[in-house]
């Protein structure tokens, strides 16, 4: 998986508490697997990777799954970007050779995804690399 791409996540929605496979039940609305509509699907795209992904409006995350971004929020510490993390549903990463970290860079705690640590440490961008969750 590359670094933008959603392999394996495409028809997946992607929630603070879940995820689920979505189903196009035509007209341009999908359903749930269970073939419930999904009425306020988000299709989402990331102003830092460009990647596109699936949340709910009831539900939505508020980073891309595909790089970490986050818009509006920020971390002093890997304390900070822990306790928020608790909050969230990383059920999805099972679907990806993904993982979850916590990493500064320019001085502040982001989330970021990669195989291992080692990626991130040999892209040159990242300090302070720590696993964020266990999946």
């Amino acid at each position: 998986m590359s670094m933008h791409a959603l392999r394996g996540l495409e028809l997946v929605c992607i929630t603070r508490e879940d995820d689920f496979e979505l189903e196009y039940a035509g007209k341009g609305k999908y359903a749930d697997p269970k073939g419930k509509p999904v009425d306020d699907l988000m299709d989402m795209g990331c102003v830092g990777c460009g990647a596109n992904y699936y949340t709910r409006e009831s539900s939505a995350i508020d980073f891309c799954p595909a790089c970490g971004f986050m818009e509006r929020k920020r971390f002093g510490s890997f304390q900070d970007l822990q306790k928020w993390a608790n909050g969230q549903s990383w059920k999805f990463l099972k679907r990806t050779a993904m993982k979850a970290f916590g990493a500064t860079r320019d001085g502040q705690w982001r989330l970021v995804f990669a195989r291992d640590d080692i990626a991130l440490e040999t892209s040159g961008h990242y300090r302070d690399i720590q696993l964020l969750v266990r999946t």
